[in-house]
């Protein structure tokens, strides 16, 4: 694994700790993340509670690069801070609406 990796995975880490004692997560899994792989229960528990999410063919892809966008909605998630409508994204490479099931992502989370 390169070493862009290993720190993003050492950031999911991170922000596992940092809701570790909040509620509860529900079990979430992904085709990709068998129960063997090293980080295992940092994904499925940022999974549980919302934190972070995969793909609509069920896999999660723990070895992609994370974008600045994911990093943003994985940090505004994990410290519970508000997004609304009314947020501005200040950058202007950063395309509006790209997730249908949540309408803030990625720029109000930037933002």
């Amino acid at each position: 694994m390169k070493s862009y990796g290993r720190f993003v995975l050492l950031m999911l880490l991170a922000l596992a700790l940092v809701g570790a004692f909040s509620s509860s997560a529900l079990a979430v899994t992904f085709s990709d993340v068998p129960t063997t792989h090293p980080y295992f229960t940092a994904i499925s528990d940022l999974a549980g509670r919302g934190v972070i999410g995969g793909f609509p063919d069920g896999t999660f892809r723990p070895d992609n690069p994370v974008t600045r966008q994911q990093f943003a909605k994985m940090i505004v998630k994990s410290l519970g801070l508000p997004v609304s409508a009314t947020d501005t994204d200040p950058f202007t490479d950063v395309t509006p609406g790209q997730d249908p099931t949540d309408p803030f992502y990625p720029d109000k989370y930037i933002a």
